[in-house]
Order: C-alpha cells, then structure tokens, then sequence
C-alpha cells in the first residue's frame, strides 16, 4: 500500500470551522477553538515526548477529564494527534472534585473500520457519533476508543479530507447531505450549505511502488489539500473526499453506487474516457459538476451536461491563438519558415493563421529551407520593418535550425524589437542555453499552462509543498501538485466569491468556464500568451 499516501492525507484531514476568541482565564481556555457539528471544541495537537501527566500540568486539568473527553489516550498519547476538549461543557480542573455522567457505551475501532459502519451498526447517524468523538473527523484509526452517544441531537454534516476505497467509500455518508448548487449556471447563485468535493484517480494505494503517473496524481491530490488549507478562513465548511479508482472500471462502478453523489458539488475525474463517460453520464441528471482536468483531447463534454473540459480543446487553442497572433502582432510581417527536412507538425495551425492573414489581406511571407535556414533567404527582409517568424514545427531541431539567422538579423536591426520569434507550447519546458535563446529572441508562445519556476507565487507553494510533505513535487509539464492548487483554489473560490466562477487565473493554469458550443457541458477557454524577455524573465498573459 501507498502508506506515505495514506499518512499523508490523515494527518492533512482539513476540517474548516468557525473561530472564536476565547478568554485568557486558564491554559485550557487559551488554546484555539474549532466547530465539530455546529459545537465548539477546544483543541490541542499532541507535541512530541509529551505524556498524559506533563499534558495535564500544561493545560491545568486532571487526567480523568483528558481521558472522558479523548477516550483513546487511555492507550497512550501519540505524537500529532488531535485532543478535543468541548466549550460549553464542565471541565475539571486540576484540584477540582467537579465530576461528569461517564459514557455507558464504547466501541474499540478495528483496522479499516470506518466512521460510517460505526454509527451504523450502533444505530447512530455519523454527525452524532463525531460530536461524541471530535477527534474522528481526522478518521477512525484502528484501536481508537470511540464513545457511542445515548442521544440523537446533531443533524449538520461533518467536513474534512479523506481518502477512501470503494469498500469504505460511504464513509462520511449523513442523512442529510449539505448541498451545493450548480457553480456555472449562468442563474444567480445562492450561497451554499457547503463545499463537497470529491476526487476519483488512479492512486494505486494498493501498490507498495505506485506507477510515475499515480504519484503524479498523488501530487495533484497533495495540492488540492495544501487549497483547502489555505482556504481555511472562508466561513462555508469544505469537505474533499478522495477516492482511489485503481485503473478500474468496476472500482468506478463501485464507488459511485456507495458515495452520497447527492451531496457532491464537483467530482475530478480520472483520465480514462471510458470513466469519464461512465461519471459524467450518472451526474447528468443531478446538480453535480464532472472536472475532466487530464484527458486533453476528450470532448465528452459536447455530449454531457455535467462534464466540464478543464483544458481548452485543440481547435479553439488554435483559433484563440491565431486571432490573439492577429492582435498582439498587427504591426509585424510574418514570415512563415518551413524546413523540408522535417515533419510540419504544426501544419494545422499555420494553415488557419495564413487563412486568416489572408483573409485580413495582410501581408507575410513564406520561406522553406533545407536543414538550417541561410541567412542569404531574408537579404530582402527591409530595416523599416518588423518581423515576426513562425516556424511550421514546434521540433527542438526546427528550432536549432532557424535561430542562429533570426538572431543575426535581430542583432543588426535598428531595434531589437524589430525581429521577434512566435512558437509553440511545446518549448515551454527548455531550459538551459536554448531558453537562453528564446529569451533573446524575444519569443512569444501560447500555452494552456505556465511553467515559470523563479516567479514568487511559484517558489512560494514549492517552499510550502517542501515543508508539508517532506519533499519537492515531482518535476512534469504540468506540475501535478501546482495543478492540484490551482484546481482547488478554483472551485473554492467559485462557491465563495460567484463573480470568478468563470475565470479565475492561478500560478500555473488559469480557468476561463462556458457553456461549449453545442450547449450540452462545459469548457476551459484559458490560453496563455508567454513572453520570454530579453533581462531573462517570462512574463504571462491570461487571453482568453
């Protein structure tokens, strides 16, 4: 099993909950307060090398009183563990002889017993069962001494991170849901009870070596929860489940048919079109969002109400990177460079935009070269005008193979703006003396994502990433945990400030959501423009 995953998304359980200032009459008192089922808890996470005793003299209450409102402490403290004290409730203090009702009825947790068949089988909903136990909104571990409440009070939904399978997956299941309306509906939106998030990917926890592309997903998983916390402070509960699919159809099937969908906001879909299929066309009937955020060239979304295509398509990237080449490049001639000795494999695109100059009847020009573009083709190119070049292949060899000339005749303009490169999404990822080129070349690419590793927000989530996780996210294009942010930030704010639910731009991915075009579901019109300047930077622009 995946147990760094497992670990790392029990002791990251995100709980969002009102804060009250407390009064400063005892160290009890002092310590910060969180809302488990709409009640207020005291609560303190246990350091390292501390014991009951030493706990009981730094919050001033007897060890009776830690152990009646923790019950699983009578086994020993553990490092990091979360003890709940209530508010409102009497505490004894030490030296005090205050006493409280003992509980009548306990239950010792067995490995993989979950918070759901608990309360199930002692005939409990899971609020009330959490509101006698705060500590389980982190999960139940095994041999935890839960206390099973006499009374049935509490109605409200729990919230935190979990992960499941599909034979736990109705874990955090309650009577009555919190719901969450549509978040692109183009009606106004009401405020909603909560935020319930539910991610099913490939995660292989059943792995002791998960493949390269599961850990990516992990990483994704990683920056979703690193998005709940920093959206800690908004006053809407958020819940994110996390469900892993095994690369399984039937694991699919079964965690549809025991997740409580009704409750659910927005499910992030694996990358699988057979699943997205699957997913999207159980939610097209419901008020629930499908997030295909990784099968770029799936358009199940012209089919499917529900489905959201987290990445702009093909043909759009295309048609937006050609009107914003019309735009950004009005003043310029462009010269469109083909080298015979290699494939065009951006022919599609060259062929809109010279149907588009065309069109516009601007002028440009066309050059093919054998193997490496002479710098005797562009002796007709005049010092009074500027230039933009547009080679036919986003190829590393098409590319070595046009630069030296470009920079020659950039190198003897009058302005070094007067020449100026324009390429492909697929150069965002050089680095070394290449980019080193592309920055003085002035280039300009389009890009769905942002790949800029010195800007501040950037190295910011990285050093934050570093200190949760105890190492650096995986090196890709995309970076699975930055888009693992950027995606939850998102949704978050799309529920908690309505006004950016159709565009909001992170560090790395921007979203930019609309109806498609058939009017069935939805889609990411987010393009970037990327400039690589000649001091070195990247500066980016959000076109959409």
């Amino acid at each position: 099993m995946n147990r760094f995953l497992k670990n790392s998304l029990t002791a990251l359980t995100v709980c969002i909950a009102a804060m009250t200032a407390m009064a400063q009459d005892s160290p009890l008192n002092s310590l910060p307060v969180k809302t488990v089922n709409g009640k207020s808890y005291h609560y303190y996470v246990v350091q390292p090398k501390e014991t009951i005793y030493s706990l009981s003299h730094k919050l001033g209450i007897d060890k009776q009183t830690i152990e009646r409102h923790n019950p699983s402490v009578k086994d020993g403290l553990r490092v990091h563990e979360t003890l709940y004290f209530p508010v409102a409730a009497e505490t004894v203090t030490m030296g005090s002889h205050a006493t409280e009702q003992q509980p009548t009825t306990t239950h010792k947790a067995k490995k993989g017993e979950s918070a759901y068949a608990i309360a199930h089988k002692y005939g409990v909903t899971v609020p009330e069962l959490v509101e006698a136990n705060p500590g389980i909104v982190d999960g139940v571990k095994a041999n935890d001494i839960i206390t099973i409440p006499s009374d049935s009070t509490s109605t409200v939904a729990t919230n935190s991170a979990t992960i499941s399978t599909p034979a736990d997956s109705e874990q955090y299941v309650t009577e009555e849901p919190a719901l969450i309306d549509s978040l692109f509906d183009e009606q106004e939106p009401m405020a909603p009870a909560a935020i319930n998030i539910a991610v099913m990917l490939p995660l292989q926890t059943d792995r002791d070596k998960p493949s390269k592309q599961a850990l990516h997903y992990t990483d994704f998983v990683k920056g979703m929860l690193m998005a709940v916390d920093t959206m800690r402070h908004v006053e809407i509960p958020i819940h994110m489940s996390v469900y892993d699919t095994h690369e399984n159809q039937d694991s699919v099937k079964a965690i549809l048919s025991r997740m409580n969908t009704a409750g659910t906001g927005i499910i992030i879909a694996p990358e699988d079109s057979l699943q997205i299929e699957l997913i999207a066309g159980c939610m097209d009937s419901t008020d629930t969002k499908v997030l295909n955020m990784f099968a770029v060239r799936n358009d199940s979304h012209e089919q499917h109400l529900s489905l959201i295509q987290g990445n702009i398509p093909h043909e759009m990237m295309y048609d937006m990177a050609v009107k914003n080449f019309m735009t950004n490049f009005k003043d310029y001639i462009p010269i469109i460079v083909r080298n015979s000795a290699e494939e065009a494999d951006k022919s599609k695109f060259i062929d809109m935009l010279t149907a588009e100059l065309t069109a516009a009847n601007k002028e440009y020009r066309a050059i093919t070269h054998n193997g490496n573009l002479d710098e005797t083709q562009l002796e007709w190119m005049s010092p009074d005008a500027r230039y933009v070049f547009v080679p036919a292949s986003a190829s590393r060899v098409v590319l070595n193979s046009i630069l030296p000339a470009i920079l020659s005749k950039k190198r003897a303009a009058v302005s070094s703006d007067d020449v100026v490169l324009f390429g492909y999404p697929e150069w965002i990822i050089i680095r070394g003396d290449l980019q080193q080129k592309l920055h003085e070349a002035g280039t300009t690419i389009y890009s769905r994502f942002v790949m800029n590793p010195d800007n501040y927000r950037s190295r910011t989530l990285d050093n934050n990433f570093r200190q949760w996780y105890g190492s650096d996210m995986i090196p890709t294009a995309p970076m699975y945990g930055t888009l693992g942010y950027d995606t939850g930030l998102w949704i978050i704010n799309s529920v908690t400030k309505p006004e950016t639910a159709s565009h909001y731009t992170g560090i790395q991915n921007g979203f930019n959501i609309g109806r498609c075009d058939s009017g069935q579901g939805y889609v990411n019109r987010s393009l970037f423009f990327i400039n690589f300047m000649p001091n070195g930077l990247i500066e980016s622009t959000n076109c959409d």
